[in-house]
């Protein structure tokens, strides 16, 4: 049986490296993996490549500006028509549900099976919907936390598995200094909800300074501009924009994480920062908030409400001073729940799961 990532990702995210962990986890125990990928995503390719293997098929989409989402889409077909029979695809988008759907018939002729990742969630009700119908195409769906496996048809069987993380652990932690970090971690988009953070971050009531890494979001670059403004207007000098930094050096400096999108399918970066010795801040809803128990491995505070998110802040800080042991706890918990092994072996058992009772078994 071959495993078959299908990824339509241009750049790399978060998606892009826990995909990689888990690739590269599947591998390691002596499964067959491979990559079907945009010609352009360089970084993707080298990566697969220095840590998996050459077994990759790139796809040409052409330059963006002259393609529509549909015939960027589609153009995945023949690239999975050349793949082997006896084999999963993995499907790491929820655009490529399309192609499991005109695909169907090829899957069952070439004993072949489906698997949609989903870590991703719609705020669209058509989106919704449009999910909840391609989904039925697949033999299930493996989801990145309980919160978004609403938007997939009941019909097909559902796990949830946290992702991997590879990022150097903290066992000795620095005392919180007299005026702490907070970071906001992460691409520059909308859906983050960057300006609710930036008006809550100003009302604390402690001194603080604000630290914002991570790039702009490739269609809407004048986001960006707009946060940058909001953010020297209320906290002026106290605020730093690093822009993107190497894996190695996000989380540097930096005391506590603050999460402000209540839509965030899972929170990646909470188990980053976790793992890296910081204390995280989330609303109570999305994602993110399955990841933390308040006061015991993180903070969560009501979304949107930006007085109580200040009051968090300044309860977290104060509780790291007087020795609340929350970064110790949080370490714990992540190095248990995102262990590359352990939920890579995890993630291959589903997908035996989900093709044993899937459509196409």
């Amino acid at each position: 049986m071959k495993y078959v990532f299908v990824s339509n990702a241009e750049v790399v995210w978060g998606a892009e490296y826990s995909m990689l962990a888990l690739a590269k986890e599947m591998a390691t125990q002596g499964l067959n993996v491979g990559l079907v990928v945009p010609a352009r995503n360089y970084s993707l390719i080298a990566a697969w490549t220095e840590n998996i293997g050459s077994d990759i098929t790139k796809v040409e989409i052409g330059d963006r500006r002259g393609r529509t989402r549909l015939g960027r889409t589609l153009s995945f077909i023949p690239a999975l028509l050349r793949q082997p029979k006896d084999r999963v695809d993995i499907l790491f988008d929820i655009d490529l549900l399309l192609v499991a759907a005109v695909l169907k018939p090829y899957y069952c002729l070439r004993r072949s099976s489906v698997v949609l990742d989903l870590h991703t969630k719609t705020d669209s009700v058509k989106g919704a919907k449009l999910i909840r119908l391609l989904s039925r195409s697949t033999d299930g769906c493996i989801a990145v936390s309980n919160f978004v496996t609403d938007q997939v048809s009941r019909s097909i069987r559902t796990e949830v598995i946290y992702r991997p993380i590879n990022i150097s652990i903290k066992d000795n932690y620095l005392p919180i200094p007299e005026i702490p970090t907070v970071g906001l971690i992460g691409r520059v988009d909308r859906i983050k909800n960057l300006e609710f953070a930036l008006e809550a971050l100003a009302m604390v009531d402690t001194p603080i300074k604000v630290t914002m890494r991570g790039g702009p979001s490739t269609e809407d670059d004048q986001y960006l501009v707009a946060v940058l403004g909001k953010a020297r207007q209320l906290l002026g000098q106290n605020f730093c924009y690093d822009g993107v930094l190497e894996r190695d050096k996000v989380f540097d400096g930096i005391d506590f994480m603050l999460l402000a999108n209540g839509q965030e399918p899972s929170g990646r970066v909470v188990g980053e920062s976790q793992l890296a010795g910081l204390t995280a801040i989330v609303p109570d809803s999305g994602g993110a908030a399955e990841f933390v128990r308040s006061g015991v491995t993180g903070y969560t505070y009501r979304h949107m409400d930006r007085l109580d998110c200040a009051e968090v802040i300044s309860k977290a800080i104060q509780g790291e001073r007087s020795g609340s042991g929350v970064r110790v706890a949080a370490r714990r918990f992540a190095a248990d729940s995102y262990n590359a092994s352990i939920q890579g072996m995890k993630y291959a058992n589903a997908i035996t799961l989900l093709v044993n009772r899937g459509f196409h078994a």
